[in-house]
């Protein structure tokens, strides 16, 4: 499974952003396990259709009906009834709980371990994201002692953008091209979209690599 995260300036809640995508992914995989659990019995219990069941000759096409099962063995107190019927029925009759097959019986469930997730982060680091980018930093250490209770698999990659180096976007004057911030904050020049690590199990490297990067500056002020 893959994760995009695009922060910009107007998200101010990355921490929540990175835990509830996580957490929602995690959910939605256990809600399927359970929901093909839940159906599987379910359909297994439904009422069964004497005629259909009866009318099984073997045991695959006994259990391709969904109330329908199978007694392995013939039963010999009953004579002449159908070894296809439902689980009751053919309890009732004199057939081994062990020697009956079903449908719910015949599935073998296995959980996912160590699903693999992919998280890429692309930010918005133009100078008025620097309270996130530290608290991006901050966070990658704690994101991953959670991801590996999880699983054993997880990437994380990061890119970041400024804005289209051409007007009215970033101001083309040489001097603020080589540092589009005051002259109290250096600053880098604005690009498009730089890819500063690809995916990767490396999660110490993802921190060194957004603590590294600068930041820049463009001409779009903030709306709101």
């Amino acid at each position: 499974m893959n994760f995009y995260i695009i922060s910009n300036k107007y998200n101010t809640y990355l921490k929540y952003t990175l835990i509830y995508l996580i957490a929602v992914h995690i959910h939605i995989i256990r809600a399927q396990e359970e929901e093909i659990i839940a159906d599987i019995t379910s359909s297994s219990q439904s009422s069964s259709s004497d005629v259909i069941c009866s009318q099984a000759s073997n045991c695959s096409k006994c259990i391709s009906h969904p109330q329908c099962a199978w007694c392995m063995s013939v039963v010999k107190t009953l004579p002449g009834i159908s070894r296809c019927d439902s689980s009751d029925s053919l309890l009732a009759n004199g057939c081994p709980d062990a020697d009956i097959v079903n449908p719910a019986s015949s599935v073998e469930i296995v959980k996912v371990l160590d699903y693999p997730i992919d998280l890429y982060y692309l930010m918005d680091l133009t100078y008025s994201m620097k309270e996130h980018k530290e608290k991006l930093v901050e966070l990658a250490d704690s994101l991953a002692v959670h991801m590996n209770n999880i699983t054993k698999s997880f990437r994380l990659g990061f890119g970041s953008f400024i804005d289209k180096v051409v007007m009215p976007y970033a101001s083309m004057v040489s001097a603020k091209l080589a540092n589009p911030c005051t002259d109290q904050q250096a600053c880098a020049p604005p690009y498009g979209f730089r890819n500063h690590l690809p995916l990767s199990h490396n999660i110490s490297r993802f921190a060194v690599e957004v603590g590294s990067t600068p930041l820049s500056g463009n001409l779009d002020n903030a709306e709101g």
